[in-house]
């Protein structure tokens, strides 16, 4: 049997081989730094995954949309800039041995993320803007009824004009509601959310019903106005009423026959 000298320990053993070994570690080494280095620049999209993790759709749905609708805008238009961010992305690069795929993993990732909110935010405005458009239009029927009331007795005329100016002082309130639903609407269709056709004959009938609320509410003043001298003229008649009744009890009640002890 021939012995000798073990190849495999005489590369180890080599000097060459250690520089060798050294080099390789220190390229690995500083590769892998550039390579963390390059990664850092994806803590730029931890806020899009941050917020599609917090997401809670019930509280969203459960929110008032018409007072917050303003923020609901600010939302949705930060979540379609993020799309945007996300197509941009970096899909690779290459950090010397190794090689960095933000494709597979992050971007597809966080865009069915982004989108899932999204969507998720849209299917909840649109019932809210359906449902606030139900509820506006009624609001200006109801207060078009009430207006187009026409009292006889005093009592009745009084309540009218009491609604009526409750109803006046009501006008910035339901135009800003009529104008609110609008705006939800409008950004319904920048994101491209199909807007069926009986829902857009409601919306047009929101927009149509200003003009007659606000001949109702001229015919209402006019009406009391018209009315406001005649019903003067009834309120000094039931007073004089009311002071004669009074004046015959107390006429009854100084008289002999309620004064006299034995009567």
């Amino acid at each position: 049997k021939i012995t000798g000298p073990h190849l495999g320990d005489m590369i180890r053993t080599s000097t060459v081989y250690e520089r060798i070994c050294q080099k390789i570690e220190q390229v690995v080494s500083n590769d892998f730094d550039a390579t963390r280095e390059y990664a850092t620049m994806f803590e730029q999209y931890f806020p899009i995954y941050n917020y599609a993790h917090e997401f809670d759709k019930e509280a969203f749905a459960n929110q008032d949309h018409l007072a917050n609708s303003r923020n609901i805008k600010k939302e949705m238009l930060k979540l379609r800039g993020w799309s945007t961010d996300l197509e941009r992305m970096k899909l690779q690069q290459v950090c010397g041995i190794f090689g960095v795929d933000s494709k597979a993993q992050l971007k597809t990732h966080l865009i069915d993320k982004q989108k899932a909110v999204l969507d998720d935010m849209k299917l909840v405005l649109h019932t809210a803007a359906r449902e606030s458009c139900n509820k506006v239009h009624s609001d200006f029927q109801s207060r078009i009824k009430q207006l187009g009331k026409k009292p006889n007795s005093l009592k009745d005329f009084a309540n009218f004009v009491e609604a009526k100016n409750e109803i006046t002082e009501e006008v910035k309130v339901l135009l800003q509601a009529s104008t609110t639903v609008d705006e939800m609407y409008k950004l319904l269709n920048s994101f491209e959310v199909k807007i069926q056709s009986p829902e857009q004959v409601k919306l047009d009938a929101l927009h149509e019903i200003h003009a007659d609320f606000q001949n109702a509410i001229d015919a209402a003043a006019g009406d009391v106005s018209g009315r406001m001298s005649q019903m003067a003229q009834a309120l000094n008649a039931e007073i004089a009423k009311i002071d004669q009744e009074l004046i015959e009890i107390m006429t009854d009640l100084a008289s002999a026959e309620c004064t006299n002890a034995k009567a």
